[in-house]
């Protein structure tokens, strides 16, 4: 079974808002999972939100399928040059908490007895541009 990640559209909100029913809202980006047609995970950034990207949600059926939706969601970041971004997690999975703390840039930076609040710096792997010095 192949999961594929895409970025959601309008269109899929019903389906977001159906997969789970916390009242989130979607901005850009929110990635969903797929398999055989069916939704098994999103990852949302917060709507409204002008200061900050903040993923606000994320909920998949594996840690697996989540660590997918991570990659997507920092791969769209890193194409629109986005440095980092915040996020909310809750504390009802706290094997995937701690294997996202546990990555390499992210810093945990405020804590409530529900959430953990968080930031990911991204590293653009896009090679070094050149200036005029470079090409004499």
């Amino acid at each position: 079974m192949t999961t594929n990640t895409r970025i959601a559209v309008q269109a899929d909100w019903p389906q977001l808002n159906a997969y789970d029913d916390r009242g989130h809202t979607y901005g850009f980006p929110t990635v969903i999972a797929e398999r055989d047609g069916h939704l098994v995970g999103y990852m949302a950034s917060r709507a409204g939100r002008e200061d900050a990207i903040e993923c606000n949600a994320i909920k998949a059926e594996s840690s697996f399928i989540a660590l997918r939706l991570m990659e997507a969601y920092e791969s769209i970041l890193q194409a629109f040059d986005v440095k980092g971004y915040i996020f909310t997690m809750r504390k009802d999975a706290p094997d995937f908490l701690q294997a996202v703390l546990r990555l390499p840039d992210t810093v945990r930076y405020e804590e409530t007895a529900e959430h953990v609040f968080g930031m990911r710096m991204l590293h653009h792997g896009r090679r070094q541009r050149s200036t005029p010095s470079d090409t004499h």
